[in-house]
């Protein structure tokens, strides 16, 4: 499954539940030359959104650490590499509220990057396709699908156990 149609169910699901959606960015495209380029993101504005984005950071930062990305960031200068990333923070907005950040990143790496001078043109370069969604969670509208929830947990949980 693509990238994008993993999160437009994901998107669908949490919508389903309950969800509603606040904010969102589409199709956020940007070029970075080093890791720390990417909080140059701009990140949909909700009431959290510092919250949020802290966590969105060190979500980052831990995704960054992990097998999978080591594997793929460690061929920066491999030309074509692509690779989807899911990053979900999510931030108490009260006693009742919860917001969820649904950021889902495209990066294909680039070894060659146009330059001004030529030493530059090896520097590689990751393009980074991005689509944010906040949704707010309540209570109240949590309600309706918590058995729903529960019940399907219940049963993969059941399902994971019995192929034990």
């Amino acid at each position: 499954m693509n990238w994008r149609a993993w999160l437009e169910a994901f998107q669908r699901s949490i919508a389903a539940t309950g969800g509603l959606r606040s904010a969102g960015i589409n199709d956020a495209r940007l070029k970075i030359h080093s890791f720390s380029d990417i909080g140059k993101l701009q990140l949909p504005v909700v009431d959290n959104a510092g919250e949020l984005r802290q966590l969105y950071r060190s979500s980052f930062d831990k995704l960054l650490s992990s097998d999978h990305a080591t594997s793929f960031f460690s061929s920066w200068f491999t030309s074509g590499r692509s690779e989807s990333f899911q990053l979900m923070p999510c931030a108490m907005c009260s006693k009742d509220e919860v917001s969820i950040l649904l950021c889902s990143l495209q990066m294909t790496t680039l070894a060659l990057r146009p330059a001004r001078y030529f030493w530059q043109i090896v520097g590689g370069e990751m393009q980074v396709h991005a689509v944010a969604t906040t949704f707010r969670f309540s209570r109240q509208s949590f309600e309706p699908f918590r058995q729903t929830v529960q019940d399907a947990l219940a049963d993969r949980a059941a399902a994971e156990i019995i192929s034990l």
